[in-house]
């Protein structure tokens, strides 16, 4: 049996140039097409939740005693559920900015927000200097975060140098300087890892998960799956997310977007144009949940006003 041919990004590009008569360009013109195909591949997948981008694996972290707000898994893009290990029928509420005057101030912990973003994935568990591991010479790392007075501060850790000057409460962002080309770099705060970079990543960021009212008991499990955001397409061998043959959508996205350089006529145009209607239309119609036999109706509570 042969198996579904999944079309790499470095295709979807050739594809595109092919339409525009340049298949062998490889350079502006190159550029400007894995831009808008890439472009097109973000845009596609985080306009709505797809279920095929729904993450396979059950994520989980651990409450602490004080701590209001938790960092999700880095793909996190929109979240499907949250709930206690313990009491997993109980699944926790999200409360919407604008119901907060509505839920404060908060009772119980069952009730959650997810507002910010940060490029930390650990904080300190009390006032300490940070340990700096995995740079190498001509390497360092700028660190700005907040003392125990609250102030900001900063500081340069340049290689051997392997702990910081400054203590830390909160560590708001690292950032990488020099040339990387090997390894990972590590930043602990004893024995918590606040952050790791492999050399080819300069920054992370995280969803943040917030509590209402922060926990009054360490050690409770709150799983949650998720909707994982699309890849960002960079290698020619790179696989999109949007699944075959839906994936000609960026295709004839670039199309569209670059028809300045395309020297396409207005009937192509408009078929390229109407093939873009079906696809998005076919892709919505074959990837959607409920299409099973036995499986429940998807409904709608009205409530009347």
């Amino acid at each position: 049996m042969i198996g579904i041919s999944r079309r790499t990004f470095g295709q979807l590009v050739t594809e595109v140039l092919s339409w525009m008569g340049d298949e062998g360009d490889t350079g502006a013109l190159k550029t400007l097409v894995e831009y808008a195909v890439r472009n097109s591949h973000e845009k596609r997948l985080t306009n709505q939740r797809h279920p095929f981008l729904l993450d396979a694996t059950l994520r989980m972290f651990t409450t602490v005693v004080g701590q209001k707000s938790y960092p999700l898994h880095e793909a996190f893009q929109s979240a499907l559920y949250f709930r206690p290990r313990l009491s997993p029928d109980n699944m926790l509420t999200e409360i919407p900015y604008s119901q907060l005057q509505n839920h404060l101030p908060a009772t119980g912990q069952q009730k959650f927000t997810l507002h910010g973003i940060s490029g930390i994935k650990n904080q300190p568990t009390s006032a300490t200097t940070l340990g700096i591991a995995g740079h190498a010479s001509g390497q360092s790392l700028i660190i700005t975060g907040e003392d125990a007075s609250g102030d900001v501060i900063e500081e340069t850790v340049i290689h051997p140098t392997a702990v910081s000057a400054l203590t830390y409460t909160r560590v708001t962002n690292i950032r990488k300087e020099g040339t990387f080309t090997s390894g990972t770099i590590t930043i602990t705060a004893g024995a918590v890892t606040v952050l790791s970079l492999p050399y080819n990543i300069y920054g992370r960021q995280y969803r943040q998960f917030n509590f209402l009212l922060a926990p009054t008991s360490a050690g409770e499990v709150v799983e949650y799956e998720f909707f994982r955001a699309p890849r960002t397409l960079l290698s020619d061998n790179d696989i999109p997310d949007t699944p075959h043959p839906f994936d000609r959508i960026h295709v004839l996205d670039a199309l569209l977007d670059l028809q300045g350089y395309t020297r396409a006529t207005a009937p192509e145009i408009q078929r390229w144009s109407s093939e873009l209607v079906e696809l998005e239309q076919d892709l919505l119609a074959t990837h959607q949940d409920g299409l099973s036999l036995n499986a429940e109706q998807n409904y709608t509570n009205y409530i009347p006003r």
